[in-house]
């Protein structure tokens, strides 16, 4: 054990890719990353994805990264200031499917701040229950720690909605269900 956690899980965490001297980001990853941050961006991060080569995305696995982290992450943001939009979870899916259907690992993710982060950890926080759903049938592995040692059972549980006082929003149970 490791800091509770058992060394198999602890090996499955990536290095992080700052630290890496040899690692440098692709094109596709970096473009990638200016379109989640612009506006319309997972319509643009769809469509570089969509057109993008076998070559760009074996790269985009050989780092271990997945657009699938800033997707959510911004998605999570809007959604939980606006209230539950079914039109981004139906984005999401969508972005989940072709991210599948591309050979890009679910298993992959990328960092924010100081932690690395999975796609299935933080759709768990932010409730995305489909898009939970979704990623454990393409074959997301929901046991898989992100840098903070969480796995997506547990961020089901942290409720980012201060709003509610502590109380579980019922995505956040169908979250949980779908684990």
């Amino acid at each position: 054990f490791y800091n509770g956690l058992k060394m198999s899980t602890r090996q499955s965490l990536p290095r992080r890719a700052k630290s890496c001297t040899t690692y440098a980001p692709s094109l596709l990853q970096r473009q990638l990353d200016r379109a989640i941050n612009s506006p319309g961006g997972v319509h643009k991060t769809f469509t570089l994805l969509q057109k993008a080569s076998t070559d760009e995305i074996n790269i985009l696995n050989e780092h271990k990264w997945s657009p699938l982290v800033g997707v959510i992450f911004r998605l999570g943001k809007n959604t939980t200031r606006k209230g539950n939009n079914v039109q981004s979870e139906i984005e999401l899916i969508n972005l989940i499917k072709l991210c599948h259907e591309r050979g890009l690992d679910l298993n992959s993710g990328g960092y924010f701040g100081e932690h690395f982060h999975r796609p299935l950890t933080i759709a768990s926080y932010y409730g995305f229950h489909n898009g939970v759903q979704k990623m454990i049938e393409l074959g997301a592995l929901p046991d898989l720690t992100d840098g903070e040692g969480k796995t997506a059972w547990h961020t089901a549980f942290d409720n980012p909605c201060d709003s509610l006082g502590g109380k579980f929003r019922d995505c956040d149970r169908r979250t949980a269900s779908a684990l």
